[in-house]
């Protein structure tokens, strides 16, 4: 990593908690690309919504233990121009998964449904594109990037909202700055709680 790279990119850095800067490349999977080969279909499922989708290569940042965490990666993501574009944003995850880096409703439109709207039509491109439901994991830290915003929103409240879907919380060391979700597609591990203290508190 060049010494412009790094001073181009902290310059563009939010004042946080952290002390430490930690840049990661992250490389595209085969399920990824099988994703990226079939974006078109991502829209075709909100035909009832206006939508949209782009596919590009963007840093992203999250704050673990006082270290500040920008990965540099592929992204697709799925738009809504009409509900305050609204968004969901995935990445590659290791060598068979994906990460959902982003999903933020306006608050205008929060309580309406949109975030599930979100969430079920990824699972619905999953499922169409691979045929079944990947490793999917994501991370929580109680405040969200929107734009050149940063929304405060609970870790708790993450959490539920996430739960719904079949995740559940597989790292709580930081808590309550940070934890990690992890999708759990045999139900039967649903109804197994961690025993972490959040994994009751959300």
């Amino acid at each position: 990593m060049n010494k412009k790279y790094q001073s181009d990119h902290l310059l563009n850095l939010t004042p946080m908690k952290a002390n430490i800067v930690i840049f990661q490349k992250i490389e595209k999977n085969k399920v990824f690309e099988a994703l990226e080969n079939n974006v078109s279909s991502l829209s075709e499922l909100t035909r009832s919504i206006p939508s949209f989708t782009t596919v590009k290569e963007i840093n992203s940042r999250v704050e673990k233990n006082r270290k500040s965490i920008i990965r540099e990666h592929s992204t697709i993501a799925l738009v809504l121009p009409e509900h305050g574009f609204s968004i969901i944003r995935i990445a590659p995850h290791g060598k068979d998964g994906i990460e959902i880096t982003r999903i933020v409703v306006h608050e205008s439109y929060q309580g309406k449904c949109i975030g599930n709207f979100l969430m079920n039509t990824l699972f619905l491109f999953l499922i169409e594109t691979l045929g079944y439901i990947p490793p999917i994991f994501l991370e929580c830290t109680g405040y969200i990037n929107f734009g050149n915003q940063i929304i405060g929103n609970p870790i708790q409240k993450q959490t539920k909202f996430f739960k719904k879907f079949g995740f559940r919380v597989t790292e709580s060391k930081y808590y309550p700055d940070y934890v990690r979700m992890d999708y759990f597609q045999d139900k039967s591990l649903l109804d197994n709680e961690l025993n972490e203290p959040i994994g009751f508190a959300a």
